[in-house]
């Protein structure tokens, strides 16, 4: 069977009535092509939901090979790589994230990364890719669904030269039909059918929840020069204190103890909060420690940064002095408005510290 690469080679030498009947087949194929890159090749599970997303596997490389492979590799619509299990420490890490950075193609590539939590801001600093493109320690039904997405992002970015030919009508059947066979995807990943002894798709059964506060871990301080005047104005009752916020953050987490905690899962609240605590502390906070604080699964807690971000509540700072760690912080106004939050509050009668 012909692969993509041998495609261009024929072409040059051959007329196109001349082509073989495989490669005709490979240039009609309106599939987006996909390269799955992994640790080991046998990810039989991944392969498995990338068809039933409707791409087309370009090539399955091991993590090793993945650099003479984006070599050999003019274009690809979609990039499915599995960095899970390596860590900052670990020179593939580096090696990998370098070959991308290096493939001419990587800027019209459309990544989607699977990591461990140890090592997302080493991948979101080096890449400087959207946490929504990063899977943090995902389950199988999650990269179901980002690979459906995915490919029906690359889908609809290759028509997009077409689509004035087309009428609003069969414009509006095209997108119902593609979300009728997302759904159905969806449905067939996460559901147990009676009967069937194979292995079922199925959100594993977890417990995020943050360390004590206390133990809470952190970037180095960086303390400002207005702290003292902050504080001053925070006694005051003008806006909020360390204290508050710290007592705040310690009610929440003492909740957890006597409550379930997936009552009162709340990741954009907890991960204000603890912005807010690390802001009046003069401390930075990296992507990973911000998905510890969210009390939710990693991949969760990446979709909530994503989105604050863009509603600009959150910033996302790149650190200078290290390529491989991105910050996130609270934006001036999201600040401004907690802390009138605090002051309001206050001026109720509640009190977050004794």
């Amino acid at each position: 069977m012909l692969n993509d690469d041998d495609r261009f080679e024929i072409a040059w030498g051959a007329g196109a009535g001349d082509w073989p009947a495989e490669l005709d087949a490979v240039l009609r194929d309106g599939r987006p092509s996909l390269l799955i890159v992994a640790a080991t090749v046998d990810h039989a599970e991944m392969q498995a939901m990338a068809r039933g997303a409707d791409f087309r596997i370009l090539d399955m490389v091991p993590l090793a090979e993945m650099g003479d492979r984006l070599r050999r590799t003019v274009g690809v619509d979609a990039l499915l790589i599995d960095l899970r299990g390596l860590v900052p420490a670990d020179p593939r890490l580096r090696a990998a994230l370098t070959a991308l950075l290096a493939w001419p193609a990587w800027s019209d590539a459309r990544p989607l990364l699977l990591v461990d939590v140890t090592a997302v801001d080493m991948v979101a600093g080096m890449l400087d890719v959207g946490l929504d493109r990063l899977l943090c320690e995902p389950c199988l039904s999650e990269i179901g669904l980002a690979l459906c997405l995915l490919a029906r992002d690359s889908t609809v970015g290759a028509r997009l030269n077409d689509i004035g030919r087309d009428s609003d009508a069969a414009r509006l059947e095209q997108l119902s039909v593609e979300v009728r066979r997302l759904a159905r995807t969806i449905d067939r990943l996460t559901r147990d059918e009676p009967g069937k002894t194979g292995r079922i798709l199925r959100d594993r059964e977890q417990t995020y929840a943050p360390p004590p506060l206390a133990n809470h871990a952190r970037s180095e301080v960086h303390p400002t020069d207005g702290q003292a005047a902050h504080d001053a104005k925070s006694s005051a009752g003008n806006s909020a204190s360390r204290a508050e916020v710290r007592a705040l953050l310690q009610a929440r987490r003492l909740r957890d103890r006597f409550l379930p905690g997936d009552l009162f899962a709340d990741p954009a609240w907890d991960m204000m909060l603890d912005l807010m605590a690390a802001r009046l502390d003069g401390k930075r906070v990296s992507v990973s420690s911000l998905c510890i604080a969210a009390a939710v699964p990693p991949t969760t807690a990446l979709r909530w940064i994503t989105q604050l971000t863009e509603r600009g509540i959150f910033h996302r700072r790149n650190d200078p002095d290290d390529a491989r760690r991105v910050f996130i912080a609270l934006s001036e106004e999201a600040a401004d408005n907690l802390s009138g939050w605090f002051s309001a509050a206050r001026r109720t009668g509640l009190r977050f510290a004794g």
